[in-house]
């Protein structure tokens, strides 16, 4: 029995008067079959894959997220750390102006302890400009971080802080509560939460090895996973978190080790100059 080659197919208007007919052969409907269901089958498929790559980028902003999270534990650590050694060496000192002889092994961590409260915290170290590598790697981090992200005077600088034995890992900026902070340079937003030093902190990551930290800030205009261009608004200052009074903490972190802004930034004359000791 042979296979219909053709169909004739007639279309008429409600009222009869219009009638339009043609004639589709049989390969071409089959055509058109098999082309409406390549459609649909690539429709499917790209709904499955943005699926997935939805699902990777949720994933990767939340990795992103708790390891931001575990990297400010970690200076809180560091930073009780060197509180302890404080105080341990305080007692050590009151025994001693107090007439009595300490263990030798205690005379031994003394001296040890002098030397490790010299040094920076056990998260991140002092970095002097001569602590770098090489100058290439600070020509890379300028690069990057080509302005300052709020102008006004600078009332802390990088450093360790006197009679507190911890270290100060940024700049403190002073301006009015809900002054912009700009963007330093392009970057992704790996970071939005609140920590209770910093209040409300904003991380940008501009490299594998190069991130930036704003702390205080009263607002946040930024997500997790945002891009960030050149002088873009991405918070607004505040006197959130242990602050007493509006201002920037702005930290700049190479390879997972606070370096001083006002390094970076050395281009940038009133940096330079409004630092006062701490």
């Amino acid at each position: 029995m042979s296979q219909q080659e053709s169909y004739d197919i007639t279309i008429s208007s409600v009222t009869g008067t219009k009638t339009i007919q043609f004639r589709l052969r049989r390969r071409l409907l089959m055509l058109i079959g098999a082309l409406v269901a390549a459609v649909l089958l690539a429709l499917l498929f790209g709904l499955i894959s943005l699926g997935r790559l939805t699902h990777q980028a949720a994933q990767g902003r939340a990795l992103r997220a708790e390891n931001a999270e575990y990297r400010r534990q970690l200076v809180r650590l560091g930073e009780l750390e060197d509180r302890i050694r404080l105080l341990d060496q305080a007692r050590r000192d009151l025994l001693r102006v107090a007439g009595v002889e300490l263990p030798a092994e205690e005379e031994t961590e003394s001296a040890s302890g002098i030397d490790a409260l010299a040094a920076a915290s056990t998260t991140y170290r002092q970095a002097a400009p001569d602590s770098l590598t090489s100058e290439s790697e600070l020509t890379e981090i300028q690069d990057h971080i080509r302005r300052l992200p709020l102008e006004g005077p600078i009332t802390r600088r990088f450093g360790r802080i006197r009679g507190a034995g911890i270290y100060h890992t940024g700049i403190d900026v002073a301006a009015d509560t809900g002054a912009d902070i700009l963007a330093p340079g392009e970057g992704v937003v790996s970071f939005v939460g609140h920590d209770e030093t910093f209040g409300q902190v904003l991380v940008v990551s501009h490299t594998a090895q190069l991130e930036t930290m704003y702390g205080h800030a009263s607002k946040i205009l930024v997500r997790i996973g945002d891009s960030v261009a050149l002088g873009q608004p991405i918070a607004e200052v505040g006197n959130t978190g242990r602050s007493s009074a509006p201002h920037l903490h702005f930290e700049v972190h190479w390879r997972g080790k606070a370096i001083d802004p006002a390094v970076v930034l050395e281009r940038y004359r009133p940096v330079a100059e409004s630092v006062e000791t701490s």
